[in-house]
């Protein structure tokens, strides 16, 4: 199975990428920055740059892929609102709502 995760880099991104690929499925996961991307690159998983803010991002990264799990989340809580509805929009791009 081909799953594309936002949030590939967090705490449980980051288990959630091992298992899939232990598990013989093929990853793509989002990331913001060179660190995140060298993490994925090691882990063996698809790198796809960008971050939720950008609709195009997202949309572009589960572009065939069979499965979409969103894991990212800004915890900057004074943006709180802000940051749900970001993720919100993410979503939206995947399923229509």
């Amino acid at each position: 199975m081909r799953i594309f995760i936002t949030g590939a880099t967090g705490f449980i991104g980051t288990e959630l990428v091992k298992e899939l690929l232990d598990a013989g499925h093929q990853v793509r996961g989002l990331t913001r920055s060179a660190a995140g991307a060298e993490q994925l690159q090691a882990a063996g998983a698809e790198v796809h740059r960008g971050d939720l803010t950008d609709q195009d991002s997202p949309r572009s990264g589960a572009a065939g892929m069979d499965v979409a799990v969103n894991l990212a989340f800004n915890h900057d809580f004074s943006q709180f609102a802000q940051s749900g509805q970001d993720e919100r929009k993410a979503i939206e791009t995947w399923v229509p709502c």
